[in-house]
């Protein structure tokens, strides 16, 4: 037997935990679309960073260098290809945009699972997974940069956008593959292997990732721009 909720002695600002049904059939993702009508539920969205507010990134490369600095021994010169310090003041500028590592650092903090979508070839890495977090973030990452996922919950934008979402929400995760298969029909990523840059401190031109890194090891040089 199932009751709604307005049946039951629930009050606003109660607590409800919810527990998932090991045994139940896993919603397809057409089926899910078929339910997205509901404005109450909302559509997941990509918001883009390097377009709106980022206010919050230099408290949060302030948190990863702190964290950083205070373990010298796990966050050693192996685990960050650098000196603990340079590391440190390496993503305490704000030129330099972090990845994986960082990810890492901002999942244990927040106790937060972080699932990220990579548009190209569609694999979703999960930060903090099995550690026990109840929550999870999507982002969704184009090859250079990391969107984060969210949810308008009505047509008022004044409202908070909703970041924030259970852990393993199949749904959700779902809305994150599609919005990841869409980017990628309409190659909004870059391949790192491939694509053409240049070293904005001595004007040499390079080709992917690989070579950037060893002409940073080489040179020192960590400013690039892609051509």
């Amino acid at each position: 037997m199932s009751n709604s909720l307005s049946s039951l002695d629930i009050r606003s600002g109660d607590t409800l935990i919810i527990e998932e049904d090991k045994k139940a059939p896993r919603v397809s993702l057409d089926s899910y679309k078929k339910s997205l009508g509901s404005a109450a539920l909302g559509k997941m969205t990509r918001n883009y960073v390097m377009l709106g507010d980022t206010t919050c990134a230099a408290e949060l490369r302030n948190l990863i260098a702190q964290c950083v600095s205070s373990d010298p021994q796990t966050y050693n010169a192996v685990f960050l290809g650098q000196d603990n310090s340079d590391y440190c003041n390496w993503i305490l500028d704000k030129e330099n945009w972090g990845g994986a590592i960082e990810l890492s650092i901002l999942s244990k903090h927040y106790q937060t699972e972080i699932a990220v979508v990579d548009i190209e070839t569609g694999r979703v890495d999960r930060f903090g997974e099995g550690s026990g977090y109840s929550r999870c973030v999507y982002l969704i990452y184009d090859g250079i940069h990391y969107d984060p996922l969210g949810v308008q919950s009505s047509d008022n934008t004044a409202e908070p956008l909703q970041t924030v979402f259970p852990v393993r929400d199949d749904m959700r995760l779902a809305e994150a593959l599609e919005i990841a298969a869409d980017s990628k029909q309409k190659r909004h990523f870059t391949n790192l292997s491939q694509f053409s840059i240049r070293c904005l401190v001595c004007g040499t031109p390079l080709t992917g990732q690989q070579a950037a890194q060893d002409h940073a090891v080489t040179t020192g040089h960590t400013n690039f721009g892609e051509v």
